[in-house]
């Protein structure tokens, strides 16, 4: 039993006695066992256990059980430790086995100590009413019902059913795994319940919500104690049942921190905050809870000043205030003195970055959160967690930032962190939305731990990218491997079938939805549905559709018929969708800029003007076209006709010599996509400065050849647009993806993804 000195090799060792045999089973306990109760902490404990190992002492079980009992039962425990010491102890007794059991249940390692039942089980001792409460209390803490059920068939067989305290572990445990039917039935036959059995059935009703039931049987017990009034009260308190929490309070003999915080919570979170604010103030003794309850309450009712002056004045500010004070700021979008205070936290861990990345991106301020998120790597004593890869990728995804979500997909590998399915759908995401489908599928294919997320990412995604029939596929897949689709599931399909005009599949599957799926479809499948009919040109059977709903139609489906009458030129139906626009959203600009570019494409220069005019009386404005385009982790916004970029004089002479060379592949601008009465050479000048276009142009000059291109545009992609990218990809023979508002279109060769069906 070398173990002391391999932990503590810097052990006072005391020679052997002359008359203790080394091979002795037995030896008496010494009289400096007396030591092991002044030990302190593990150096000590290290120390004297190695004089007892030097001596032979240690062969005696008494002296090596109250070694093992400090080692695993003590404040400075070590569960380790005490691992080592129990594997070293032939023929351990039922004592020594409860000790571990118990000491792993302290050290918070319930399944160890599950394990170490299940090997007692299989030695020659057998469990005494010492052993069965921890295991009982493991079964509670896991909630595990059945091996709660076998642990109780054992403690029959094993004799101890009348033992009190074992019955009052098995009330404990089917309380908190909600069998309270159960609970009720031991109890019940309990000859006498003591003040724990009683307020475990009390809690045990509380927690499933029968606050009557729980009320009644409380009145019954024929004691209580300030610990069952806290736990009925704590209850109440959780389900917000304001006023029986203010009787209970009323009614306490003496009330206690618990209760006072239980009262605080429930006002805080169900009741109001002055009226939290009143009892705040009326608290003689006050804990870190009580002040994180009030400061929250404040920060959740978005009284900022409030919170952050109470916040002021706490004795003693922990890092969970510091963070509730920080994302209440986040939460009301004053980014600027969340970081002001950020800064000046004398101490920052991993949650204190977590709350600042999350807030950044929440807002929309995705630049700083990648910029923040550098910052972190240079503190060596933080490293980032799954909640902060989660928060930065969809920072990524948001910008478009292929560069940086790459970098953290090789930041996970690199660190060994573990791919879970929350993971592995963002990292799906990212890809998908940043233009890399074939990245996206990768990380899907490669994932063994696939849930329903990841697999509707996944054709979400395929459904952006116009792979519907893929998408189709997919489903099929899923359901072979088992997994029951939803309605997002749907959502993403019947979109893919939208984008790919796949009409017939895109019918059939809505109706297997419901018929054999039992899925109710909502409005975002209806509108999917607008959107299917409306894309292939079936104008009047999607305005058929959408008014024969049995729900009020959304926005989106008046907007997806809308703008399917600008690309089929329907006039009549364009102006009837416009009106039904304009009643539900009448603060929407582009329904106008919609209606009047029909107009215009019809020359109807007065009607035009009109739609401009009426505009112009409401203050309404054209959303201008902008691209964005990002390079060594920097995004760059370009907006039509953009002159203000630093490095204007080389995109523009790229956009000339990408016009020049348009002409020499035979592409012929296309004026019906200026909807401005302009002529001719004039609406060729007005296409040539496009957003998407400009932003191509600094992807040329900014890039090395043959490097993919990715630009993101805030409206839809002009035909002309469209068509000059087609040849600019095979001019330069550079992939380009664009993601408009509606989906992605990757170029390549001469051709674009969406097979001329967007």
């Amino acid at each position: 039993m070398a173990i002391a000195a391999t932990i503590c090799p810097t052990l006072t060792i005391h020679s052997t006695p002359k008359n203790l045999s080394k091979n002795s089973d037995h030896v008496p306990a010494p009289k400096s066992v007396s030591l092991l109760e002044m030990c302190k902490d593990m150096k000590e404990l290290c120390q004297v256990h190695s004089q007892f190992i030097k001596s032979g002492h240690i062969n005696d079980k008494f002296t090596v059980s109250r070694i093992l009992a400090l080692s695993a039962l003590s404040d400075f425990g070590n569960l380790h430790y005490s691992r080592l010491i129990f594997y070293h102890i032939s023929k351990p007794n039922s004592f020594i086995w409860n000790t571990m059991i118990r000491g792993c249940v302290q050290h918070g390692s319930p399944e160890e100590a599950i394990l170490m039942y299940i090997q007692l089980l299989q030695s020659p001792i057998s469990p005494n009413e010492l052993t069965f409460p921890s295991v009982l209390k493991v079964c509670s803490q896991l909630q595990a019902l059945e091996e709660g059920k076998q642990v109780h068939a054992q403690v029959t067989k094993f004799g101890f059913g009348s033992d009190g305290f074992v019955q009052n572990s098995l009330i404990h445990m089917y309380s908190m795994c909600h069998e309270n039917c159960e609970a009720r039935t031991l109890f019940d036959k309990s000859v006498r319940p003591d003040i724990v059995s009683w307020t475990s059935m009390v809690c045990g009703y509380a927690k499933l919500g029968m606050i009557d039931s729980a009320f009644e049987l409380f009145e019954q017990m024929p004691e209580k104690n300030s610990v069952s009034w806290d736990a009925l009260i704590f209850e109440c308190s959780r389900l917000g049942r304001v006023e029986m929490v203010d009787s209970l309070f009323q009614r306490m003999p003496r009330r206690t921190l618990n209760s006072w915080n239980s009262m605080l919570f429930c006002h805080a979170n169900f009741g109001s905050v002055l009226m939290a604010r009143s009892l705040f103030d009326k608290m003689l003794e006050r804990n870190e809870f009580s002040w994180h309850t009030m400061i929250s309450a404040y920060v959740d009712n978005g009284l900022l000043e409030q919170g952050h002056q109470l916040f002021g004045q706490m004795p003693c500010r922990d890092v969970v205030a510091w963070h509730l004070i920080l994302s209440g700021y986040m939460k009301q979008g004053e980014a600027e003195i969340a970081q002001n205070l950020f800064y000046e936290m004398p101490e920052r861990n991993v949650i204190s970055w977590n709350t600042m990345v999350a807030g950044f991106v929440r807002n929309s301020r995705f630049e700083e959160a990648l910029l923040l998120f550098q910052e972190m790597q240079k503190v060596s004593e933080v490293k980032p967690n799954n909640w902060t890869l989660l928060s930065i990728l969809s920072a990524c995804t948001s910008l478009g930032a292929l560069d940086q979500g790459q970098w953290i997909h090789a930041y996970i590998e690199r660190n060994h962190i573990r791919k879970d399915a929350i993971l592995g759908t963002a990292l799906i995401d990212m890809y998908s939305k940043c233009g890399a489908m074939g990245k996206a599928q990768q990380v899907f294919h490669e994932s063994t731990d696939k849930d329903i997320g990841m697999w509707n990412a996944m054709i979400s995604g395929l459904g952006h990218h116009g792979h519907g029939r893929e998408a189709i596929e997919l489903l099929s897949e899923m359901l072979e491997s088992n997994v029951k689709p939803n309605a997002i599931t749907f959502v993403g399909l019947l979109s893919a079938c939208s984008h790919a005009g796949l009409v017939d599949e895109g019918l059939r599957h809505f109706s297997l939805m419901s018929e054999v799926y039992n899925i109710n479809p909502g409005l975002e499948h209806y509108g999917c549905m607008v959107d299917l009919l409306s894309r292939a040109g079936f104008l009047f059977e999607a305005k058929d559709f959408i008014e024969s709903l049995p729900l009020k139609p959304s926005i989106k489906m008046w907007g997806a018929l809308l703008t399917a009458c600008m690309s089929y030129s329907n006039l009549e139906l364009g102006e009837y969708a416009a009106k039904q626009l304009m009643e539900l959203d009448p603060e929407d600009s582009g329904n106008y800029v919609t209606l009047s570019n029909i107009y215009a494409s019809k020359e109807q220069w007065a009607k035009v003007v009109e739609v401009r005019e009426e505009m112009k009386k409401k203050g309404l404005k054209k959303t201008p076209g902008c691209s964005m385009f990002t390079v060594n982790g920097f995004s760059y916004k370009l907006l039509v006709g953009d002159r203000s970029h630093d490095q204007r004089e080389k995109v523009y002479s790229m956009l000339e010599e990408m016009g020049k060379r348009l002409k020499e592949a035979g592409h012929v601008a296309d004026p019906t996509h200026v909807h401005l009465r302009l002529n001719t050479r004039e609406k060729e000048i007005e296409l040539a400065y496009h957003s998407e276009k400009l932003a191509l142009a600094f992807g040329l000059i900014s890039t090395k050849p043959g490097t993919r291109i990715c630009i993101f545009k805030n409206l839809r992609i002009c035909g002309d647009c469209h068509s000059a990218i087609k040849h600019l990809s095979k001019i330069y023979n550079r992939e380009i993806v664009v993601r408009d508002q509606s989906r992605f279109h990757c170029f390549k060769d001469g051709s674009c993804s969406c097979m001329e069906f967007w």
